[in-house]
């Protein structure tokens, strides 16, 4: 009888151990996801009121739709109307977090949060009706619902929606929460965009849209932008052998497995890349002696031709000057606001703070040589840049 009971406990004890393990294991999946994914790779509040970077596409069907930045309570954020969808990313995009705050706004029927889409499908989406919070997936031609959850919808309050995919393993938030988890075992998507969407009579608002991946997939997409960077130089015949002597030593590092190594190494060859185009723009620019003979020359030969067609001439000058003004002074308090946001948002990523300020003084130098910033305005934008570039290089020795 002793035996027997000390060999129930022995099996209770090895049962309740492999329930330990198989639990463990499912956590340490779910935190691998979780720190896996650490790195930003695409961001967009919407606060530059651009959206060159996404592409829309709603049915032919469709009537009424539309998109656009809307101003909502102090703050810009993209407004879908009706079917249709704002697509970002790469389709080459395959393990990630994205995270977006979602609003519902009128005439209600449902949200979709598309990831690992394909321009439109297959696809698999969060959908958001009334009641629940659902995990859909659409492959050839058949929507499948995988799992759901209860979930009680609040309209016009905002709401944050967070889906971490990994191999073909899903977690989805809400506000922090995790809501479920899923493993896809049925021909899993494996690769896709982001696509937000609303849906027919809706009205929806997405704001604060983030896309981490890992640390190998940051440098991967660090990497390319440093071939861009060397490339824009390039094409101003630029020196940038020593931003391509940098990036081939971060390729090394990164077929290494050196990531943070590659990481250093990348954000120099853009910054060497970015300073080797500033140089070849400096040295190319107008002096005040020539912009003045150039002037002078226009009104020389504008004295020879008749009196109406100068006149006419002078009143052109005034409104090409008045333009330009305008246009100078737009471009000027873009700019500024763009060189306080970048210190602010990443002066605590020296590395980061620094390659996004020369890229801006790029921008500057160009606006100047393109005759839309004036000298004052070029001096005020380069002593703000350079005062931040003196502050996130101490921290650059330092760290």
């Amino acid at each position: 009888m002793v035996r027997s009971n000390s060999s129930n406990w022995r099996s209770i004890g090895v049962n309740a151990s492999l329930i330990v393990l198989f639990i463990l294991c499912g956590h340490v999946s779910y935190v691998k996801a979780q720190s896996d994914h650490n790195y930003v790779v695409f961001e967009e509040d919407f606060e530059d009121k651009e959206l060159e970077n996404w592409e829309f596409w709603s049915p032919e069907s469709s009537t009424g739709s539309s998109y656009a930045i809307f101003y909502d309570n102090g703050n810009n954020v993209l407004r879908i109307k009706g079917d249709a969808i704002g697509i970002i990313g790469n389709q080459d995009w395959e393990n990630y977090t994205v995270e977006t705050r979602v609003k519902f706004v009128e005439g209600i029927e449902e949200a979709h949060i598309n990831f690992r889409m394909d321009q439109p499908s297959p696809r698999y989406f969060i959908r958001v009706p009334e009641e629940k919070l659902v995990l859909t997936k659409e492959y050839k031609g058949e929507f499948i619902d995988l799992t759901s959850v209860d979930f009680s919808r609040e309209d016009n309050i905002w709401y944050t929606l967070r889906l971490i995919c990994e191999g073909n393993q899903f977690w989805v938030y809400l506000d922090n929460d995790l809501q479920f988890t899923f493993t896809d075992e049925d021909e899993p998507l494996t690769v896709g965009r982001i696509g937000l969407e609303s849906s027919p009579s809706s009205v929806i608002f997405y704001d604060d849209v983030r896309i981490y991946a890992s640390h190998e997939y940051y440098v991967h997409k660090l990497i390319e932008e440093a071939n861009n960077a060397i490339n824009d130089a390039i094409q101003v015949n630029a020196n940038t052998s020593d931003a391509e002597e940098t990036l081939e030593d971060a390729r090394k590092k990164e077929r290494e497995g050196d990531y943070k190594g590659a990481e250093n190494l990348a954000n120099k060859a853009i910054n060497q890349a970015i300073q080797a185009k500033i140089e070849k723009l400096s040295q190319s620019e107008p002096t005040s002696e020539e912009g003045s003979e150039s002037r002078w020359s226009i009104e020389m030969i504008a004295a020879v031709i008749s009196i109406g067609a100068a006149c006419f001439g002078v009143i052109g000058w005034v409104i090409r000057t008045k333009n330009t003004r305008r246009r100078g002074q737009v471009l000027f308090t873009k700019l500024l606001n763009e060189i306080d946001d970048v210190y602010t948002n990443f002066k605590m990523n020296a590395n980061r703070c620094e390659t996004e300020l020369l890229k801006i003084k790029g921008e500057v130098l160009a606006g100047f040589k393109e005759g839309i910033l004036e000298e004052e305005s070029l001096h005020d934008l380069e002593g703000r840049i350079d005062a931040y570039l003196k502050e996130v290089r101490k921290e650059i020795k330092t760290g």
